[in-house]
């Protein structure tokens, strides 16, 4: 009987992207929790909704995967992916922080809202890279390593010359 495994994107991270994400997770969750007004909830003695806290801890964490997946799996050099789909993930964690900054604390709407914007980062950054690739050809001068590079002379601009015998 053969048991069949679902890989999920996350299956191949290092051990120093799940490092990073766990000191991490912390640091956005009190930023989070902060812009979500969570410090004014527990002034006024009202507690922490129980929904909303479990949102909150959810996009912290969501931004953590987020922030971590720029961690190089190997070297130093981070693992951006294309510059266009690099920014706008790290930009969904800043994002989500202007949406709990302008809603209710404690507006449970807000905090999904929240955890939306960060998910969609989250599955950019965790979706097929070749989705996000330039394509072949795109950038002059530049080819793919398994095309052999293009040269061109008279010979080979012609058209080929059709002859019947």
């Amino acid at each position: 009987m053969r048991v069949l495994v679902a890989r999920t994107p996350l299956a191949g991270w290092t051990a120093r992207r799940w490092v990073v994400t766990v000191v991490v997770l912390p640091v956005l969750l009190a930023w989070f929790g902060s812009a979500a007004g969570a410090g004014e909830l527990l002034a006024a003695g009202a507690g922490l909704p129980l929904g909303w806290a479990g949102l909150v801890l959810l996009t912290s964490l969501a931004g953590a995967l987020v922030l971590a997946s720029y961690v190089p799996a190997v070297g130093s050099r981070p693992d951006l992916g294309c510059t266009t789909c690099a920014a706008l993930s790290a930009v969904t964690v800043l994002a989500a922080t202007l949406v709990l900054r302008n809603g209710a604390a404690g507006d449970g709407g807000t905090a999904a809202l929240a955890l939306a914007v960060v998910g969609f980062g989250l599955a950019q950054r965790l979706s097929d890279p070749a989705a996000c690739g330039v394509p072949a050809g795109a950038v002059p001068g530049v080819v793919e390593a398994s095309q052999p590079p293009v040269t061109r002379s008279s010979a080979t601009d012609a058209p080929p010359s059709t002859t019947t015998s």
